[in-house]
């Protein structure tokens, strides 16, 4: 049974603040609240073992985002880390922003992370990782634990929102997946489901909004590792989009169904879903732009879905239909970039799932610079690339690949599970000098 709470301890943890002494702080704070390490954990995203790090002055946590955090869970003022009081526009997590580049910087990083990635050539001093992402809270655990109430429920009630105000947080939430950014993407996606369905219920449409906002969740969940949740938020997504007159949302819905079923197996059922996608769309002479380009990605997805049941064949055969759909967008530069980039990235994973990672690797380095596409995408290739090398046994040149990866897109290395598993996979490598490589692990919250 906890302490009781007495004025002592009060007076305790006021000396520990004026002390700036953040291990007493959160140990008297969190009994406080009267929670345990484990529940802390639980609710901070991370192992009780890091809160234990935190209470014993083992690890001082220093990320401005993460001590926010921490004193929005123990109820504490900002000041109590020795923080400013943020303004009320400041928002949970603070990221660092993008800085901006000159195009020929951007042409240079783009050359570089092809060069490293395809030949591991090793990476100089130049390549920085933020040493903050290692006291962030796990992207992983925090997506899981916020998503599964709006899936299962209870879920919190909500008031119901106007179209405009759903479309800008389904617009920001789409940059964030975008941008690989999964502890936003784990705050602001529940509070959206919950605003959609409130619409829905209260004015009998916005189903469009709904259809999107599962979808997004669905491929926020095929990061993690299988829960089950994936094919609720599917199926969610699918239903929303069938009371819509959408062709594309219908399209888009039937996809990413398919990706959750191929990833349980269901490799038939997975194709006939990406076949049923394919009749919503027109991909005639006259076909819409938009049409083309979701036809090319059904391809991609209904290719690698071949290539994981261990069709040849047939995987290339639909990804070089895809390559043939976006010939037909070269007008269309805003749509032609992102497709040929998804092209070669599931052109590579087709090759490296079946057995064939020396073809996937040649590939990858005749198809040059993967540039237009977004950060989450870059991160993924990079990592699939990880992967080829790791199947040919170059193990420095894996670990080259997946730094790159977390140079440039850091949640996506430090959420997806395939990344996390191959991490631990080189960590644990006997004979292996990756210098670095525990660190690594680390910031992804590989145990």
């Amino acid at each position: 049974m906890p302490t009781p709470w007495t004025r002592a301890d009060d007076a305790a943890l006021a000396a520990a603040i004026a002390a700036e002494d953040h291990a007493a702080v959160i140990r008297l704070a969190r009994r406080r609240a009267g929670l345990n390490q484990t529940e802390l954990a639980h609710r901070f995203g991370c192992h009780p073992s890091m809160i234990s790090r935190f209470e014993k002055a083992r690890r001082r946590p220093r990320d401005p985002a993460m001590l926010r955090r921490l004193a929005e869970l123990l109820d504490l003022p900002a000041t109590a880390f020795g923080l400013h009081v943020r303004v009320a526009s400041e928002q949970l997590p603070v990221r660092s922003p993008r800085v901006s580049t000159s195009p020929a910087e951007e042409d240079y990083m783009r050359r570089r992370t092809f060069l490293v990635a395809t030949t591991g050539g090793l990476l100089g001093s130049g390549l920085t990782t933020n040493t903050a992402a290692a006291a962030e809270p796990d992207p992983a655990a925090l997506l899981a634990h916020h998503l599964e109430p709006i899936l299962l429920g209870p879920a919190a009630p909500a008031a119901p929102a106007t179209a405009s105000s759903l479309r800008r947080g389904l617009t920001a939430a789409r940059a964030a997946f975008d941008r690989a950014d999964y502890l936003t993407l784990a705050r602001d996606l529940p509070p959206l489901a919950r605003a959609a369905e409130a619409t829905r219920a209260a004015t009998g449409g916005g189903h469009d909004i709904a259809a999107e906002v599962y979808t997004l969740i669905t491929r926020a969940l095929i990061k993690l590792p299988a829960s089950g949740l994936e094919w609720i938020s599917a199926d969610r997504a699918s239903l929303a989009a069938t009371r819509t007159s959408d062709p594309l949302l219908l399209a888009e819905a039937e996809r990413v169904k398919a990706s959750v079923c191929r990833r349980g197996k269901q490799h038939d059922r997975a194709q006939e879903l990406v076949l049923a996608a394919v009749d919503h769309l027109d991909t005639g002479n006259r076909a819409a732009p938009q049409h083309l380009a979701l036809y090319s990605v059904l391809m991609c997805t209904a290719g690698y879905g071949a290539a994981r049941a261990g069709n040849r064949d047939l995987a290339l055969d639909l990804l070089a239909d895809a390559s043939r759909t976006a010939a037909r967008l070269t007008d269309h530069r805003a749509l032609h970039g992102p497709l040929t980039a998804n092209i070669t990235s599931h052109q590579v994973s087709a090759l490296h799932v079946l057995g064939d990672p020396a073809a996937a690797l040649h590939y990858a380095r005749t198809a040059g610079p993967f540039t237009g596409t977004s950060t989450e995408r870059q991160g993924r290739y990079l990592v699939d690339l990880a992967l080829v090398h790791h199947a040919l046994d170059r193990p420095g040149p894996a670990y080259n690949a997946l730094r790159e990866a977390e140079h440039r897109a850091s949640g996506e290395v430090h959420t997806r599970a395939t990344a996390r598993n191959l991490i631990r996979d080189l960590r644990d490598h006997r004979g292996a000098n990756l210098p670095g490589i525990r660190e690594l692990a680390a910031r992804a919250h590989v145990a």
